[in-house]
């Protein structure tokens, strides 16, 4: 197995770049409306390539692919290696998993994919908040890497300029709704104080 990894310049995005994120939000207000009628056809674009890249995968996929984690912040990162190699160091160590943890104030979700290539990860040369504590995940793309093979690709871009990549066969969430633990447990979220 090989890394996933690349330059700054090699945004592994395709229809929802770093770039262009930063021109939408750019402070000059031609640049910005520009860059809206780019990223409304990057999001028509990426709807078409979606369904008909995934029209063939399971259904597990394909729901997976419309989800919406938008401002959610990754709080945890966890990799599972092969349990036949022992030894990190050791070229033959490789992953098998990885989950994804994060959350709003209503719920956490754990995503859990079962790789068939290590994960990566892309710093593009965009400029972000300087200080940000958490991630925020800002926007996401699935795509299927061959047609007619069950082999996927989860880009990621995260608030700190990350562009993380998980190359999947499955994937699977775990959804908790907070509201419901924190009734349960005679707390009262801030919505319901008002």
């Amino acid at each position: 197995m090989r890394s996933i990894h690349g330059k700054p310049s090699d945004s592994p995005m395709r229809y929802f770049t770093p770039e262009l994120f930063a021109r939408v939000n750019s402070e000059n207000e031609e640049v910005a409306e520009e860059a809206y009628e780019e990223w409304e056809a990057a999001v028509a674009a990426y709807r078409e390539v979606l369904a008909s890249s995934l029209m063939h995968a399971p259904d597990r996929v394909k729901e997976f692919a419309q989800r919406c984690f938008h401002d959610a912040a990754v709080t945890n990162a966890n990799w599972v290696l092969d349990t036949r190699v022992h030894d990190p160091g050791d070229p033959r160590c490789r992953q098998v998993a990885f989950a994804l943890t994060l959350g709003t104030k209503e719920t956490i979700w754990t995503l859990t994919y079962s790789l068939w290539e290590q994960t990566g990860t892309f710093q593009p040369d965009v400029e972000r908040p300087a200080g940000e504590r958490v991630a925020l995940w800002l926007y996401d793309e699935v795509d299927r890497i061959l047609p007619h093979t069950d082999l996927y690709i989860h880009r990621i871009m995260l608030s700190d300029g990350r562009v993380l990549l998980v190359p999947f066969v499955d994937v699977a969430v775990t959804e908790v709704k907070l509201r419901r633990w924190a009734r349960l447990h005679g707390h009262r979220s801030s919505d319901e104080d008002r």
